[in-house]
């Protein structure tokens, strides 16, 4: 993490593997042991148990962190678990020592009016609206960025490119995600810049305990 509360990375070109080692991380979970090699490309992964493809109905892939859940058919104590597909080397770009994260969702009025004759009902009385958790956002902005790759930092700020953050909370435990840069001032020409960046979310988060 180079020192930082946060940290964002670029992917570099995917590297396929064959048979990439993993451990053992929990009671039905199995990690990637090399750390560098955690983060997956999200085309065609795939587990081997021993010689024999795992059912990819049979497990969770997190492409985030390298980890395998399985919840079906699980491998016995001491089976070699292995992942095949392709990883995506991580270039780290540039950090921050504060970052303000917010979330927001929205509800949604999903009340079947049409369906409330069907509901016995005393008379006059009315029925409770039914709600559902509607589109929601996450967004991160980092404040006072040091760049580590100016080049590689200006080239996926400008053109709005899907960065990792890996985001320290106090326990020193990391999130991580996809993001992308929505808006910025930029201000410093120097690899020390003054720019707040904010990023939003694009697809799932995982996590990395201390």
């Amino acid at each position: 993490m180079s020192g930082f509360t946060t940290c964002i990375k670029v992917p570099a070109s995917p590297v396929a593997v064959t048979g990439e080692l993993m451990h053992l991380v929990g009671a039905d979970s199995w990690q990637i042991t090399d750390f560098s090699r955690r983060v997956l490309s999200d085309v065609n992964p795939r587990v081997k148990v021993g010689a024999a493809y795992a059912n990819p109905l049979d497990y969770e892939l997190s492409v985030l962190t390298g980890v395998v859940k399985f919840h079906a058919n699980q491998p016995a104590v001491g089976a070699a678990v292995k992942f095949v597909g392709k990883y995506l080397p991580m270039v780290h770009i540039g950090g921050a020592n504060k970052y303000t994260l917010n979330s927001e969702s929205t509800t949604e009025d999903v009340t079947a009016f049409e369906d409330v004759d069907k509901v016995l009902l005393p008379p006059n009385s009315v029925p409770n609206k039914v709600f559902a958790v509607g589109s929601s956002e996450v967004k991160v902005t980092f404040e006072r960025i040091i760049r580590e790759n100016k080049a590689l930092y200006l080239k996926a700020m400008l053109a709005r490119e899907k960065v990792m953050l890996y985001l320290v909370d106090d326990g020193a435990n990391v999130t991580v995600g996809w993001f992308m840069p929505t808006q910025d001032n930029f201000n410093g020409s120097n690899q020390i810049s003054r720019e707040n960046v904010t990023f939003i979310l694009q697809d799932d988060i995982g996590f990395i305990d201390a």
